[in-house]
């Protein structure tokens, strides 16, 4: 009898699927914008919230 997936192994199509929900024209993104002295980091909150809600345990 096959072993039922554990819930780790469940939540690693989920979070795949939302990362590559947010690809912009089939590439990642990036939170940083600007370089040097003015390079900001503006992370995707929507997205972060989306990912902390997998369940990993």
């Amino acid at each position: 009898m096959a072993k039922e997936p554990s819930a780790k192994q469940k939540a690693w199509p989920i979070f795949d699927r939302i990362v590559a929900t947010e690809m912009v024209d089939g590439e990642y993104t990036s939170p940083w914008a600007g370089n040097g002295p003015n390079e900001t980091y503006s992370p995707d909150y929507a997205t972060l919230t989306r990912l902390l809600g997998v369940p990993l345990f």
